[in-house]
């Protein structure tokens, strides 16, 4: 049976040396870029909000509304562990939440605008289109 491509050295693969060394400065930066968009965005709310809660509000700032474990979904965690971020933001007036008709049933929101932290605002100007 035959190696994925991927467990492959890169000249089984059928990718010469020279095009593999382009292919991974290309990927570095890349990466760079993105972790330096990512470094500003943090920057702007670092004094209000943790990197966990900064990822729930990027995830938060792309959906109306989501519920608990559609959060827990997007940033790949436990229902228990989302709901400990969601509560902090609450707390911090920084999300929105309502309840809908049936008990133990909540959505969550980014915020209204004025509230809308600045993650969310980054994250709009950064969107195509």
């Amino acid at each position: 049976m035959a190696k994925p491509a991927a467990a492959r050295p890169a000249s089984a693969a059928g990718i010469a040396p020279q095009d593999l060394e382009e292919l991974v400065t290309a990927t570095l930066t890349a990466s760079r870029a993105v972790v330096g968009v990512s470094a500003r965005s943090l920057h702007q709310v670092e004094d209000r909000v943790s990197v966990t809660q900064f990822r729930t509000l990027v995830v938060l700032g792309g959906h109306a509304s989501m519920n608990l474990n559609q959060v827990a979904g997007a940033l790949a965690v436990t229902p228990s562990t989302a709901l400990r971020t969601i509560d902090r933001l609450l707390l911090s007036g920084l999300v929105t939440q309502r309840t809908e008709n049936r008990p133990n049933r909540r959505q969550v929101g980014a915020g209204a605008d004025e509230q809308r932290p600045a993650a969310c605002e980054t994250s709009q100007r950064r969107a195509p289109g």
